[in-house]
């Protein structure tokens, strides 16, 4: 065995390489390799295969690398056949490792030291895998990957680095940058030769953990970069019509039934027949309409995006806006279809309006004990290749979406909250539909990191889960509240009738959840601590006329109604503190936008984005305890400079949490939902 364990010398890393008619992208890969494998990493030698190409890149490779050996083919070798000749190859000289490396991948300069600290003894039996990024994204485009069975068959989910941290265990890889020692090299042997083109690193891999007792380890961060293939063009490709399609579909490159059924024969389980027959099944799909310029213009192939949203609110109005910039670069259409608020969300008043959004009618669905909504959608909807609904089990359509998935229709993508941490709100029943859904849908859009873990607890791959970062546009009420002047200030506390002592300010609607007799009292014990102090109300809603009852006996107490943009900024400059002791939601950003610390109280039923609080940092989380409350909320007051690191704090969270930052990560996540296939 030429082993370099306690020897000290370098390992030896025979490289596999195959390629057909792609020169340039090939000459990069080697370039980047030579880069990474320098002669104090190991000792190198390349096998290349050359599938047949037309466009010299077999002389090409021998001019970079004069010593590689090669063998050539005659172009009908594809991939798994050009790899099988070179393993076979490789594995004469017993090398420490073999390295499968694709001609598309760039390596980056420490991946090949990254793969030896992963598998450091060649007689072990860890196989390394290399993460490989989207060039120009965070996004993964290959790595390890873990396997979820479901009574359609297996389900293929990418392993990202930062899935390190938990306790998953992959079952197989991609076979873009794979360094396989010895030990298990000679355990496995070769691709399957029933294999020409793909699933034979599927196989390979399964073989190796399920079977032989081999292992996959991942690097712990991105080795190098690799563009996800599209499926432009491929049988995937509803764009192209139903012969064209079933004609790839059997090609070498497609699932050639042979050994797409070999495969699930041996991997599937006992519902391996449902899952060899789907493809077959879902190819009989009726051809997506293309879109063109006219009647003699090329036909362009783009993909179409569907949001479907109960009603729209203004504050999301800037996020599709721009989701729908970016997607469009991309070459996707973003279509959103939304409804009509409902008699609760209408006394809101904050209805948003896009002249591109489709509109449709609600209808309210008579059910026990709660209100079911029938979003009229399917027929529209048809052709699209993704569509995002609200994660919300009153919402039947979602439901027929999740059985549509099943028999070919589009991928299904939910966004929400992920479970109700209100337990004593939730409903058995609800949270059951809830894990339903999470495992039938295609990929979930988390509101804030504290979602996207409660998702992944539930048992949804974080590969297949996005962190949105959850926000509203506060740019402009950030730049409102900048520009307003000391004189100002003093203006507005005159035009308010407002003393000179400390003020707290409520902005939002006001309905029950948001505890607002619970807000007055709280400020009632406040005065008596400090009797100048004030509170301002901002907003509308169903409680309005019991809070200007209120307000009649007293003084201190202002209801102001709703007030927007340069208004509030003046408004919200008189104040110290935002106070909203129910129920918090985005009203944390623009809390921040304001220049004010977020004064909340430790309920069961906030929103989730009472993640973004930090008590102490940027706000404090009072107990409901009104008078426990009063006194910290006293405190602080009396407390100028842990008030002012308060706001700087809460300033800094609105900086950061950006409608622009949420927009890239939907956008980034839609695309990797759309690329990514996740069944075989």
């Amino acid at each position: 065995m030429d082993s370099h364990q306690g020897s000290g010398s370098l390992p030896t890393v025979a490289v596999v390489l195959a390629t057909h008619n792609r020169r340039s992208t090939t000459l990069r890969c080697l370039e980047s390799l030579l880069h990474a494998a320098d002669e104090r990493t190991c000792k190198l030698r390349v096998i290349h295969v050359d599938d047949g190409s037309t466009d010299s890149t077999a002389e090409a490779v021998r001019g970079l690398l004069p010593e590689a050996q090669q063998i050539l083919g005659d172009g009908n070798l594809f991939w798994a056949g050009a790899m099988r000749l070179g393993l076979a190859r490789a594995y004469e000289s017993q090398p420490d490792y073999v390295l499968w490396l694709n001609d598309d991948v760039l390596v980056y300069p420490d991946a090949i030291e990254q793969l030896l600290k992963i598998s450091p003894d060649p007689a072990g039996l860890t196989i390394a895998v290399g993460a490989l990024v989207e060039p120009g994204t965070q996004t993964c485009s290959y790595s390890a990957v873990r396997v979820r069975r479901t009574w359609r068959g297996m389900v293929f989910d990418l392993l990202r680095p930062r899935d390190l941290a938990s306790t998953t265990v992959a079952d197989t890889m991609n076979g873009n940058l794979v360094l396989v020692p010895q030990g298990v090299y000679r355990r496995v042997g070769n691709f399957d030769p029933v294999f020409q083109h793909g699933m034979a690193d599927y196989d390979y891999g399964l073989r190796a953990t399920h079977d032989l007792g081999c292992g996959i380890a991942v690097s712990s961060s991105y080795v190098g970069e690799c563009p996800r293939n599209s499926v432009d063009g491929t049988f995937r490709d509803r764009a192209l019509g139903l012969r064209q399609r079933w004609s790839m579909l059997l090609s070498p490159k497609g699932l050639p039934p042979k050994q797409w059924f070999h495969f699930q024969r041996r991997h599937g389980g006992s519902t391996w027949p449902i899952a060899a027959a789907s493809p077959y099944a879902r190819a009989l799909l009726p051809s997506k309409p293309t879109q063109s310029d006219g009647p003699q213009s090329a036909t362009v192939h783009r993909r179409e995006v569907v949001i479907l949203y109960k009603s729209l609110p203004h504050y999301r109005v800037p996020l599709y806006e721009l989701m729908r910039e970016q997607l469009d670069q991309s070459n996707v259409t973003l279509r959103l279809i939304v409804g009509q608020p409902d008699s609760v969300e209408s006394t809101k008043n904050d209805t948003g309006e896009i002249s591109w959004a489709e509109q449709i009618q609600n209808r309210q669905l008579p059910a026990r004990g709660q209100s079911l909504i029938w979003q009229p959608v399917l027929r529209s909807v048809r052709h699209a290749d993704l569509v995002v609904v609200e994660q919300a089990s009153k919402l039947v359509v979602n439901n027929l979406f999740a059985i549509w998935r099943r028999l070919g229709g589009p991928k299904l993508a939910l966004w929400g909250h992920g479970i109700n941490r209100n337990t004593a709100a939730s409903s058995a029943a609800g949270e059951w539909w809830k894990k339903l859904m999470l495992h039938q849908s295609d990929w979930f859009f988390a509101y804030t990191s504290g979602v996207a873990r409660d998702v992944i607890k539930m048992g949804v791959s974080s590969a297949q889960v996005t962190d949105l970062h959850n926000a509203i546009d506060t740019r402009q009420l950030s730049s409102f509240r900048d520009a307003v002047t000391e004189e100002q200030v003093a203006q507005t506390r005159k035009k308010l009738g407002i003393g000179s002592g400390p003020v707290g300010l409520y902005v939002g609607s006001l309905y029950r959840e948001k505890a607002l007799l619970s807000l007055v009292k709280i400020a009632e014990q406040i005065r008596v601590i400090i009797p100048d102090f004030e509170l301002l109300i901002v907003g509308d809603g169903e409680e309005r006329e019991e809070l200007d009852l209120l307000a009649r006996s007293r003084p201190w107490l202002h209801i102001l109604g709703t007030r927007f943009a340069a208004e509030l900024a003046q408004i919200a400059s008189v104040a110290s503190l935002m106070m909203i002791p129910g129920w918090v939601g985005l009203v944390v950003l623009d809390a921040g936008a304001l220049q004010l610390p977020i004064i909340t109280s430790d309920r069961p039923d906030h929103s989730v984005e009472i993640d973004y609080v930090t008590d102490g940092v940027n706000g404090l989380v009072c107990p409901i305890d009104e008078t426990a409350a009063a006194a910290m909320i006293a405190e602080l007051l009396q407390d100028p400079e842990r008030l002012a690191l308060m706001t700087q704090a809460s300033r800094k969270l609105a900086d950061e949490t950006t409608i622009e930052n949420m927009a890239e990560q939907f956008t980034q996540g839609i695309l990797a939902c759309l690329d990514q296939e996740t069944r075989r």
